[in-house]
């Protein structure tokens, strides 16, 4: 009888194991057992990577679930929840997201701002006054000192200001500074126009025709009948136009693959043009402010007020609608988040503008700039770096 009941209680207890194996293994296979029906169904998984955040508290449909990262909230079933992330200190970042069964869906990037930027400022530089003039471009500033005709790039690093030598420019009266990566193009009240290096060197005057920008290796050309591009020797690449294109002036756009054009005509209109596979893509005759260039695409804001982003694969697809256009700033590096200026504030928003940030008033800026994990905000001739990253 004894060997039996131990022979009874050791298969049971086998029985057991298996079962709660099996169960355990259908589970994190992505099953979930429901009672109420007696049987399994598929679940999914939120996967919550924060690029610059170790602590905080995760709430799934306002249930905390976590309070480190990276995580996975594994066992969702399908359906529609909001997931939010809340730190002290810091504006709750919170999403609407759909969950499928055995897809695991990815939020990336997080991006937790301060409710007080102050309390972030890394450094300050203040400015000498001699320099009367400021050319700000991507990654930085270009300061003008208009009686000594001399030129300084202030350069907006990941954690700190750099400059570039002084050097003295060929004429005075400077109009116009263009940077793209490392060349600098100015132009003059006379109309001539010099090319240098961003670290100095010798200026060397450049003879484009009536508009041009420079790109890479290479210049796009034009005037009222054509637009071309040709090697930095002058020898024609490609024509773009042969027809009446009327270009009026035209500005090169860096940081989607081959960037991005902007051609002003005669009649006032402005158009928003991409490089693909060789040509020139047309994506609005409507252009309004300039367009900000993001890894996954070019968004820009029409005279509508709509706010669109273009991708190669996708085309054009429309982000929101204001009522009068905001004012694309820039691209935040590292985050699906971009500057925009709108009814005298700046805001700071994603992609989807479920998050939409009030940075700081825009009569207390004269330009923003992120790169990195660094935000440089220049008033007057006073530069500020804030950093609040983990």
């Amino acid at each position: 009888m004894k060997k039996v009941l131990v022979y009874g209680l050791k298969l049971g207890s086998f029985l057991i194991f298996v079962l709660a194996s099996l169960i355990a293994l259908v589970m994190a296979n992505g099953y979930f057992f429901d009672f109420s029906t007696r049987d399994f169904r598929k679940t999914g998984i939120i996967d919550v990577s924060a690029y610059s955040v170790e602590n905080a508290n995760v709430y799934l449909d306002q249930k905390l679930v976590a309070e480190v990262f990276p995580l996975q909230i594994k066992g969702i079933l399908k359906g529609n929840y909001a997931l939010s992330i809340v730190k002290p200190g810091f504006v709750p970042w919170k999403r609407k997201l759909a969950v499928s069964d055995e897809v695991v869906t990815r939020i990336g990037q997080v991006l937790l701002f301060p409710l007080q930027l102050d309390t972030f400022l890394k450094s300050t530089t203040n400015f000498e006054d001699n320099w009367d003039k400021k050319f700000p471009f991507l990654r930085g500033v270009a300061l003008y000192d208009s009686k000594k005709s001399i030129l300084k790039f202030v350069l907006f690093n990941s954690d700190k200001v750099s400059f570039s030598p002084i050097t003295t420019l060929p004429e005075k009266n400077l109009q116009k500074v263009q940077v793209i990566d490392t060349k600098v193009i100015v132009e003059f009240a006379s109309g001539k126009r010099y090319s240098n290096n961003i670290q100095g060197g010798i200026w060397e005057e450049v003879f484009p025709l009536q508009a041009f920008v420079f790109a890479g290796n290479q210049w796009f050309y034009g005037n009222e009948n054509l637009l071309f591009s040709t090697y930095e020797k002058g020898v024609i690449k490609q024509i773009f136009y042969e027809n009446k294109a009327n270009i009026q002036a035209m500005r090169f756009v860096e940081g989607y693959r081959d960037g991005a054009l902007i051609i002003k005509a005669n009649n006032g209109k402005r158009f928003l043009n991409t490089f693909q596979n060789g040509r020139l893509v047309e994506l609005t005759r409507n252009l309004s402010g300039d367009p900000i260039l993001a890894p996954q695409g070019i968004i820009f804001t029409d005279i509508f007020g709509n706010v669109f982003m273009y991708q190669d694969e996708i085309g054009k697809v429309l982000m929101k609608r204001f009522q009068d256009p905001p004012q694309l700033i820039q691209w935040f590096d590292r985050y699906d988040y971009f500057l925009y200026h709108h009814q005298g504030q700046i805001f700071l928003t994603d992609v989807s503008f479920d998050n939409v940030i009030p940075v700081l008033a825009s009569d207390e800026v004269d330009q923003i700039a992120v790169t990195g994990e660094a935000m440089y905000v220049l008033k007057d001739l006073t530069l500020q770096l804030f950093q609040w990253v983990e």
